[in-house]
């Protein structure tokens, strides 16, 4: 494809696909163009992790680390954004702590960024017994606690969910140089949760599981965890999450699909992944 053709795509895009004020102003931004879809290479299945861009194939360990390094890199350009290396956390300040039966229940803010400006909300239920227990976190403060203290686990919730339209924990202010959307933002606050329960002594840091937003915010973590189970939601019902969503699902048909995320919720995803539905 040309220049020319490669405009005219986008014009055409612009055209078929519902408005997405968050896409618009990243064209305005960037002036970036779609890709030369003619000549990159037709894969009828998902893509082999093991083969990099350029065709290679992983041998090696050392081999794997570089091409997983090259997935996130891919991963952050087109789908998720930019994302910041998770800080460490400065304060854990106790806003409250009451004890209940069986459990207690202790809310906190973590402060953390440059000048302890950033902040985030969590609360943690935490069983009477000595441990050390297994861990749930939820992207809300209350998640399911009652089920999950009753069967011997710490419910830990943060305020990752949108208030008032905004994204949680003020982050724009903080890390100006990036543009990581809303899903990776999720997964990077609950690293710092994650890093607030290896604090605990009653914490048993090998089992630790995530509710919430199917798997396709798992992409956004820094990898710490050896694994997750999914369940359900949107199109990846069947276990692929997020990418069954972007590649498979319609824009105006049953499926759903990354520019009907863009419509609902426009920072779900970074806006160069819209640039990907085919008109």
């Amino acid at each position: 494809m040309s220049t020319e053709e490669r405009q005219q795509y986008l014009e055409k895009l612009q055209q078929i696909l519902p408005p997405a004020p968050a896409f618009d102003a990243w064209l305005k931004k960037t002036g970036a163009l779609p890709p030369d879809f003619n000549s990159l290479p037709r894969i009828n299945s998902l893509p082999d992790p093991l083969t990099f861009l350029d065709g290679r194939h992983v041998a090696t360990a050392a081999q794997w680390a570089a091409r997983r390094q090259e997935i996130s890199e891919l991963s952050q350009r087109y789908e998720w954004g930019k994302i910041p290396p998770k800080p460490k956390i400065d304060r854990a300040v106790v806003l409250d702590e009451k004890h209940e039966a069986g459990y207690t229940v202790r809310n906190l803010r973590l402060e953390f960024g440059a000048g302890s400006k950033g902040t985030l909300r969590v609360r943690v239920y935490i069983p009477d017994a000595r441990g050390p227990f297994p861990a749930m976190i939820n992207t809300s403060l209350a998640g399911w606690a009652p089920s999950l203290v009753r069967r011997g686990f710490i419910s830990a919730g943060y305020a990752g969910k949108r208030r008032n339209g905004r994204p949680p924990a003020p982050l724009d202010a903080l890390y100006p140089d990036y543009d990581f959307a809303l899903l990776p933002r999720r997964a990077w606050c609950a690293g710092l949760v994650i890093d607030y329960l290896a604090t605990l002594k009653q914490m048993d840091m090998k089992h630790i599981g995530i509710f919430g937003y199917s798997a396709r915010w798992q992409d956004g973590s820094d990898g710490g965890c050896a694994g997750y189970a999914h369940y359900g939601g949107d199109c990846g019902q069947h276990g692929c999450g997020r990418r069954v969503a972007v590649a498979c699902g319609g824009e105006r048909g049953r499926g759903r699909g990354n520019r009907d995320d863009d419509a609902s919720v426009p920072d779900v995803v970074c806006a160069a992944a819209t640039i990907f539905c085919r008109a």
